[in-house]
């Protein structure tokens, strides 16, 4: 920063900084100094800026490396004659006050990123395009290895990749990818014939974006609370995804490092979820939907938007079903997310019959469903393999396995898990059986509960908590998979096992007929004889084992995530090519409301009367309703007159 020139500028200005590897168009700079005009009380600007490290690469994340809105990108402020630089970097602008001390002009009223890039202010940084310039930064900031790391970037065929892999001195979440995929048109090419380089110079106000294609953003929440069942479902989702291409339109949410970074599928970085700021968190995410320019939302796990067309996942209905506490932030929010979605797209039809009973006023036809899979390599193994890991686990007997959690929510004196069943069905077999079987429980809580352990006090149980490869040969070698839930949004384990040549044992319960089939063998779930009855003749009658096996992997043929993931692309399309945004009139007014209240309830610390403020916002939106305040009331408006009432 030269601070001589400055001194010698004797009128008002807009003070513009811009590097030589800073590309801005005429009309942008232009647009920047109207925006100032009409705002004289704003002192200074934040713009983002396209960061490239080739010459058709560039960051595609915020919120990291060469994209920290702490401090990147100051470039403008409101110039009056007096001023002076106090530091180049950062470049601090101060102006002197009458005391004698000298203030950051930017510490005032400034114009924030999303100000600028609403007006089309996203100017290119062409930081790491040519080899002189990396070779630049190798020699004056001591970037070891710089060049080499570079020009293997430039070699990378499959993206997006993480630039620590390949930069030593970047240490966080970005990533890089191509100006293709993240609809970037570069203001400056380069002829590879002669080696020149051509700008353009009347480009439109907003030169950056080549496509006006809706992105959909994935909230990939879940992630950070666990990493299983539904995990699972979205890593394969997501994976099918990035081998369709489809993943070119998609944006995942990652929760504070929280989400796996899938090869094909770009990466946006935001806060972590927090319960008690459920409220906060709507508004934070329709403020990323629009920088992404999302045409529809969908998440891992009950979040949404405040106005962006959602597409919502249903796993299933067990909390309502079974009356659980609805005071519990994971089942209110799973509830308002139901009313407020544009698309619903069910795990089952089980699950969507029970939707459609639950929520009658739902209309059938924003209601689908989309079966679940196991995943790819859950597969059946050869002999050698089954014998290795039986040996690592030092598994000696025949085994009937358990997958997952044994309890669950109680039903009665009962979890609906109703592993019980088998623990009951062991204390039956005869003496001969129960010396050469073990329980293998797959998962779940790391301890045997009680209640199990005192239905078969002398049942040898291992509790192993397996990998993905592990799980398959675990399916693979036991006797049977004994699933003897009473309710299931689609039951994943079954599916795995029978995939894996795992005989399954289970109930004629809510989703397992669906999922199951013909080849399983059902059974009372309360008829523990059954099962015992049924164990004794997968060990004793090889014919009926078979027919279990080849049944078993014949069904789990029919559900595939190849399919699923299409089959969910399809429907986010539609929303997404839709006018969805305009179709929510009432329900989306309600729902600001609502995630308002909820944002002025997590300030309880403040001297804020809560209260007033609740009910001025919410009279102050309902007055802009108009007529569509006196629309009849829909399911979202109770839950919202519900959640608004709890103010006061």
């Amino acid at each position: 920063m030269i601070a001589e020139p400055v001194k010698h500028i004797y009128e008002d200005a807009v003070l513009w900084e811009i590097d030589a590897d800073e590309l801005w168009t005429m009309e942008q700079l232009e647009e920047g100094r109207r925006m100032f005009l009409r705002s004289p009380e704003k002192t200074a600007a934040y713009f983002w800026c396209d960061f490239f490290v080739g010459e058709r690469l560039m960051v595609s994340t915020r919120n990291c490396y060469s994209q920290n809105p702490a401090q990147e990108w100051l470039q403008a402020w409101n110039f009056r004659p007096g001023m002076k630089w106090l530091t180049h970097e950062p470049p601090v602008l101060a102006e002197c006050m009458p005391e004698g001390s000298w203030r950051d002009v930017a510490k005032g009223r400034i114009f924030t990123h999303r100000e600028t890039e609403a007006a089309g202010l996203v100017f290119q940084h062409f930081a790491y395009v040519t080899e002189s310039q990396i070779a630049f930064k190798e020699h004056y900031y001591g970037y070891t290895g710089a060049v080499e790391a570079w020009r293997r970037l430039q070699s990378a065929r499959e993206f997006p990749v993480a630039l620590r892999d390949l930069f030593s001195w970047v240490t966080d979440h970005t990533q890089v990818d191509t100006v293709e995929k993240c609809g970037i048109v570069p203001l400056a090419t380069r002829d590879a014939a002669n080696g020149k380089w051509t700008f353009s110079v009347n480009a439109p106000l907003t030169p950056t974006k080549g496509t006006t294609t809706r992105s959909i953003v994935v909230d990939g929440v879940f992630f950070q609370f666990n990493n299983t069942g539904i995990g699972r479902v979205w890593l394969e989702t997501l994976k099918q995804w990035a081998a369709s291409g489809f993943a070119d339109h998609v944006w995942l949410l990652d929760r504070n490092g929280t989400a796996t970074n899938i090869p094909g599928v770009r990466l946006r970085r935001v806060k972590q979820y927090d319960p008690a700021q459920t409220g906060d968190d709507a508004f934070m995410l329709q403020q990323i939907c629009e920088e992404l320019h999302a045409g529809v939302f969908i998440s891992t796990y009950y979040t949404a938007p405040i106005s962006t067309p959602t597409v919502m996942m249903v796993y299933d209905m067990i909390p309502e079903l079974l009356r659980i506490n609805d005071g519990d932030w994971q089942w209110r929010e799973k509830e308002l997310c139901i009313l407020q979605a544009h698309r619903l797209v069910c795990i089952s039809h089980s699950t969507a019959l029970d939707l459609k009973r639950l929520h009658p006023t739902i209309p059938e036809s924003i209601v689908s469903v989309t079966h679940l899979a196991a995943p790819p390599e859950f597969h059946q193994p050869d002999a050698a393999a089954i014998t290795s890991f039986r040996q690592r686990h030092g598994l000696r007997k025949d085994y009937v396995l358990v997958a997952g959690e044994r309890i669950g929510i109680h039903v009665g004196t009962q979890g609906y898990k109703n592993a019980a069943l088998l623990f009951k069905a062991w204390s039956m077999l005869p003496a001969d059986e129960k010396h050469t079987l073990s329980i293998l429980c797959a998962g779940g809580k790391p301890e045997l509960e009680n209640e199990l352990r005192t239905l078969a006090p002398d049942a040898d149980v291992r509790i192993i908590r397996f990998t993905d490869e592990d799980l398959r040969l675990a399916y693979a070698g036991a006797v049977a998979l004994v699933y003897s839930s009473l309710y299931e949004g689609f039951s994943l384990p079954v599916i795995e096992a029978m995939a894996c040549g795992c005989p399954v044992i289970t109930c004629d319960r809510a989703s397992l007929r669906e999922v199951a089939g013909d080849a399983a063998i059902m059974v009372n779930p309360w008829d523990a004889a059954q099962v015992a009855q049924s164990i004794g003749t997968l060990l004793h009658d090889p014919e009926v084992r078979a027919r279990c096996v080849t049944d078993g992997v014949r069904q789990a043929a029919r559900f595939s995530y190849a399919t699923m993931s299409a089959e969910l692309a399809v429907i986010l399309r539609e929303v997404a090519a839709s006018d969805a945004e305009t179709e929510t009139g009432r329900n989306r007014l309600l729902w600001e409301i609502l995630r308002r209240n909820q944002s002025l309830a997590a300030m309880q610390s403040s001297q804020i009367s809560i209260q007033s403020l609740a009910l001025k916002n919410a009279k102050k939106a309902a007055s802009k309703a108009g007529k569509a305040a006196q629309a009849p009331e829909t399911s979202l408006g109770k839950a919202a007159r519900k959640e608004i009432n709890s103010f006061g």
